[in-house]
């Protein structure tokens, strides 16, 4: 009878370091694509659209009353942020976002598509939809008021003589 002397590891080499290696194999695709995840991730949240669009969301008060108070955001967020350099200096972004938010009463997603040029963010799309409603929520049309709204103050400062006593916009008047 032929009795091998050899220890464990001497007997079980040829199965046990490939398998060794291709675990280890497997835990370095596994950490790289874990940081390629996160990365990405934190790339966006600290994106200034990200943080606008947040902001916007959670201010709102159509989806406050949606989702209660407080509202917190999700870990993870899809979509893409992108840079274009067509001169040296000069630089657009563009942001194409969907971002989970949670509050006590439910769920939502802030879908966002927006636009950097000349330092100006610029939101094409500014929407959330909560889950379960049938409506969604459009943020830009708040923003779009308030920023008509600032104008008004704005050239109301510059000239007050352009409002009457009532508040209404000045008629020009025809001296004849």
């Amino acid at each position: 009878m032929n009795q091998d002397n050899r220890n464990w590891l001497g007997r079980n080499w040829k199965w046990f370091v490939p398998t060794i290696c291709f675990a280890a194999a497997l835990i370095l695709v596994g950490v790289f694509f874990a940081t390629l995840v996160f990365g990405a991730t934190k790339i966006m949240k600290s994106s200034e659209a990200y943080r606008r669009a947040v902001a916007v969301a959670m201010t709102d008060h159509r989806v406050v009353a949606a989702l209660g108070s407080p509202i917190t955001e999700g870990r993870f967020v899809s979509g893409n942020i992108s840079v274009t350099s067509s001169h040296p200096g000069t630089s657009s972004w563009h942001a194409d976002f969907a971002i989970p938010i949670y509050g006590p009463k439910g769920k939502a997603t802030i879908f966002v598509v927006a636009a950097q040029a000349a330092g100006k963010w610029s939101f094409t799309k500014l929407v959330v939809e909560v889950e379960g409603a049938s409506e969604k929520i459009d943020l830009n049309e708040q923003r779009k008021k308030g920023e008509r709204t600032q104008m008004f103050w704005r050239e109301l400062q510059r000239n007050p003589s352009r409002l009457n006593v009532a508040g209404q916009p000045a008629r020009a008047s025809s001296s004849s």
